[in-house]
Formats: C-alpha cells, structure tokens, sequence
C-alpha cells in the first residue's frame, strides 16, 4: 500500500478545499466539500504516481506531517 500525506487547505472565497501533496512537485486539486476532497485526493495520487512512472522518475518517499490540515491518503 502507497500512503502519503495530502494538504487541505480551506479555500476561503469559493468555500471547499484546495488538495496538495508536499511530497510531489506539482499537485493540486480541489473540490466543495471534505467528502470530494478525499475522493479527488486518492485520484490526484493516483494520477501523479502514474505519471512518476510513465516519465520514468524517482517517486520520493513519504514525509510524515503533523497537523489537523493534512490528511493520510492511501492506495
């Protein structure tokens, strides 16, 4: 199983949340609600692993993080 902490952060003007994963050099997605959130957030691991691997790159080993913003998203 592949698990790496995902960042919500609120968007404060259109409401929702904002999802980044730190561990990655790009990565973002957003989505309404903390339910989406989660759901767009397993896709966007899932669509950057890929990616890692089709480009041949290294994929960089998870960072543990600390803070009630962060959320554990596994595949």
């Amino acid at each position: 199983m592949v698990s790496y902490h995902a960042l919500f952060n609120p968007d404060r003007k259109a409401g929702g949340f904002f999802i980044t994963f730190p561990d990655f050099k790009w990565d973002v997605s957003q989505a309404d609600s903390e339910e989406k959130a989660l759901t767009m957030a397993e896709d966007l691991l899932a669509t950057i692993i890929d990616e890692h691997i089709k480009q041949d790159d290294a994929i960089p080993n998870a960072t543990k993080r600390r803070s009630a913003r962060y959320r554990r998203i596994s595949l």
